[in-house]
């Protein structure tokens, strides 16, 4: 990651991410799921009741939890309406669902415990929650990982503001046990590194953000930004960002920052669309 060590240059005027992990989206949402039975299930929780389980053995053990976004709790949090009464901008049902990616560890009659805690409370009065099933994988990559790099994207030297160049350095999308490490960051618009929604269990550590090159304001500038869940940042430098440490749109969590380190930033680190819960710092 080093000046002397290997460097791959985006050049050109495209924006499109240097480096991509992607696999295929192959995890059902028809959710026509399992119901989830106890009036409450609390953050924290790993253990609940299905209304059925006796279809369980015709399935893998990995499943999707859905909380809904229902009318009454987008009401009783106000997020309808966002200031002056006008009301194109408020959440919608349906439109801030959670879907919490887990494995079944243990069943005993109609309880089954999954791996990883729940991030939001499930409550019947605000929808409670479901359960579906998919195969393993979902067609994620796994096992996947980049390192030892120092990327670099090339840009209009006479505009400090250019934004007609690479704009994220790493994209990882529908991916699981993927990571980033030892890798050095020049000149991006965007992210260094941006998990994306369907990515689990994703380590980004030991990685250096240096000299973005953009406008300053929103969708700019998020440096390690995550929509997943289960994903670690660790030991990781940014300069001159704007959301370093971010985690975006309904991210279910859990994700966690540790020992990261923000100079000089135009803005905060921290939870930046709607209802992104179970966060670390």
């Amino acid at each position: 990651m080093s000046s002397s060590g290997t460097i791959l240059v985006g050049a050109g005027t495209g924006r499109l991410a240097l480096i991509k992990i992607i696999g295929k989206n192959e995890i059902p949402k028809d959710l026509t799921g399992i119901k989830i039975t106890d009036a409450y299930v609390p953050v924290n929780a790993t253990q609940f009741n299905l209304s059925s389980t006796h279809s369980f053995k015709e399935h893998s053990s990995k499943i999707i939890i859905r909380r809904p976004s229902t009318k009454n709790w987008i009401e009783t949090l106000g997020t309808e309406i966002f200031g002056g009464g006008i009301s194109a901008l408020g959440w919608k049902p349906g439109d801030k669902d959670l879907f919490f990616d887990r494995t079944i560890t243990k069943m005993e009659g109609t309880t089954i415990t999954i791996d990883v805690p729940l991030t939001t409370a499930l409550d019947t009065s605000f929808g409670g929650g479901s359960i579906y099933f998919y195969n393993n994988g979902g067609g994620r990559i796994n096992n996947a990982g980049i390192e030892n790099l120092r990327c670099v994207s090339t840009y209009d030297k006479n505009n400090p503001k250019d934004e007609d160049h690479r704009w994220n350095a790493i994209n990882i999308e529908n991916a699981e046990d993927a990571w980033v490490r030892q890798i050095t960051f020049e000149n991006f618009a965007g992210s260094a590194v941006s998990v994306l929604e369907n990515s689990k269990r994703v380590t980004v550590e030991d990685c250096i953000s240096l000299h973005p090159i953009s406008e300053i304001g929103g969708q700019r500038r998020y440096t390690f930004l995550t929509t997943g869940q289960q994903t670690l940042f660790q030991r990781c430098y940014a300069e001159n960002g704007y959301h370093d440490f971010a985690t975006g749109y309904c991210a279910p969590g859990p994700n966690a920052f540790v020992q990261c380190e923000s100079i000089q930033p135009y803005s905060f680190s921290g939870t930046i669309d709607s209802w992104a819960s179970g966060v670390l710092f």
